[in-house]
């Protein structure tokens, strides 16, 4: 199949590394290098900030990646580079903060910088954590520094009670807790952004994603692709549903549009 995709967005969790393995697959390895050898740019779409990478296998922390779009779009590193940060309105801060306070929330808040829980989360929470990243966030109370994405711990009527008040905010919905970045802030604002500096148009784009704040960059991507193991809005934004990850389904995908022609295993 021919295409004129020329750079690949993938998401971390759940399409290249697998928790259950805490690796990525041989299958995506590979195919992520045939990729790179095949001349396409290859770039991170994540909503991990860069503290929450640092324990990822050494193949991660290798691979020659030409840009890193991390925190759900609201930072982006190009070249080791950062080239945008952006943060969550000081004035939304204010009240998601006054209302973890009255609430006794729980919140993870991360910057380029820093990556910090609000408060001692309960066990079951920095287990769970830990399961994903490998590392628990420090406690430090929130001191009014610039947050570019948070993760918010909060039942549904609380929820919908602040999002009213949120004047400038963008929330994403993963059912077990709330991500908030700037509004107007997502990864395929971020894509854009890049491919813009790359001189790209987003018909040769092509992404691969899982999760709730994976919808967007499927939706606007020239080709969106979702992991059979992703969830069914992420699925329903995409032009194509792989096999899961566990199941050679990115290498799978690759193939099927033309963008690695060898069989690799």
């Amino acid at each position: 199949m021919e295409n004129k995709i020329k750079v690949c967005f993938f998401d971390i969790d759940g399409t290249i590394y697998e928790h259950r393995l805490h690796d990525f697959p041989h299958s995506t390895q590979s195919a992520l290098y045939r990729l790179k050898e095949n001349g396409y740019r290859i770039v991170i779409a994540t909503s991990r900030c860069r503290q929450e990478m640092q324990h990822t296998p050494s193949f991660f922390r290798s691979f020659p990646w030409d840009a890193v779009i991390y925190d759900g779009g609201a930072v982006m590193e190009i070249d080791h580079e950062v080239v945008m940060e952006k943060t969550i309105d000081a004035s939304d801060m204010e009240k998601i903060i006054k209302v973890c306070n009255e609430k006794q929330l729980y919140m993870r808040y991360a910057n380029y910088a820093v990556d910090h829980f609000n408060r001692p989360f309960p066990t079951e929470l920095s287990d769970i954590y830990f399961q994903l990243y490998l590392m628990v966030p420090t406690v430090k109370p929130y001191d009014g520094e610039g947050v570019t994405n948070m993760l918010l711990y909060a039942d549904d009527e609380t929820m919908n009670q602040l999002k009213r008040t949120l004047n400038a905010s963008n929330i994403v919905d993963h059912q077990a807790l709330y991500e908030i970045t700037a509004k107007g802030v997502n990864k395929a604002t971020a894509i854009e952004e890049i491919i813009k500096r790359w001189g790209y148009s987003m018909h040769e784009v092509i992404a691969f994603g899982d999760g709730y704040n994976d919808v967007e960059m499927l939706k606007r991507s020239g080709i969106g692709v979702a992991m059979g193991n992703g969830c069914e809005e992420a699925k329903a934004a995409a032009d194509y549903v792989a096999d899961e990850i566990g199941r050679d389904g990115l290498y799978k995908a690759c193939r099927h549009f033309g963008l690695i022609k060898e069989d690799l295993i």
